[in-house]
């Protein structure tokens, strides 16, 4: 089942899965709501994924971690372009 719903970071899709695990996304819009620039999830197994974005919508970064404070884990993957718009990942360290 898919709500939408609003809260004090904005418009967000609500996506409930049959078993009760629940998915809520929060997607960068300018003038009107759309789903195709996600910028923050909050998936149902804890963690979170949060998505920075330029203003055209090309990712810049992300995060991932634990919404549990016990849980001490953040995973961040940085992206550049070229002049051609190609996106680019540097290697990790």
């Amino acid at each position: 089942m898919s709500q939408y719903l609003n809260n004090s970071d904005g418009l967000y899709t609500k996506v409930t899965h049959p078993r009760g695990f629940v998915t809520r996304t929060w997607h960068q819009a300018f003038d009107a709501p759309g789903s195709g620039a996600p910028v923050a999830i909050q998936h149902p197994e804890g963690t979170y994924t949060d998505i920075v974005r330029d203003v055209f919508g090309k990712p810049k970064s992300n995060d991932t971690g634990f919404l549990r404070a016990e849980q001490n884990l953040l995973d961040n993957h940085g992206w550049t372009y070229d002049p051609a718009s190609t996106m680019w990942q540097p290697p990790a360290p």
